[in-house]
């Protein structure tokens, strides 16, 4: 796996940069195993979710094997991550696992200064139960209509 540290698109100061701002770093084999296995998670994305957002994707990873190559954007204010495979890209939200994401990053990453500010979501729990509690009430009631 490689990581890269990407400049803002919208910050001023990074603006003008190029857009990888540090990597690509090849992370070690159990960093890399425990960025897999979160993003591997399904319990880590909100399916049914769109957000009016314009990622400003900061971090990039390369997972490698073979021939084939996944390429996934992380953008860490919205909780937005693109994934590229075999030419496809799909986008989706990570907010019920931000927190074990930015951790790994951070690792990473552990000099970089804007990887290191980036807060954890305390709430990440409860808002992720609070999601499942909606998503059931309303296949229950799709399930009570037909």
């Amino acid at each position: 796996m490689e990581a890269f540290v990407l400049s803002s698109r919208f910050g001023e100061e990074e603006s003008k940069l190029p857009g990888i701002r540090q990597g690509p770093i090849r992370a070690v084999r159990d960093k890399a195993r425990r960025l897999s296995d979160v993003l591997l998670d399904f319990d880590t994305y909100q399916w049914t979710v769109t957000k009016l957002c314009s990622p400003d994707y900061g971090v990039k990873v390369r997972f490698l094997r073979g021939t084939s190559l996944v390429e996934v954007l992380f953008c860490f204010e919205c909780d937005i991550l693109a994934v590229t495979a075999n030419g496809a890209t799909r986008e989706e939200n990570f907010d019920f696992n931000h927190n074990a994401l930015v951790k790994v990053v951070q690792e990473i990453f552990p000099r970089d200064e804007k990887i290191a500010r980036l807060e954890r979501n305390e709430d990440e729990q409860v808002e992720r139960q609070e999601f499942l509690r909606t998503l059931a009430r309303d296949v229950d009631h799709d399930q009570d209509s037909q």
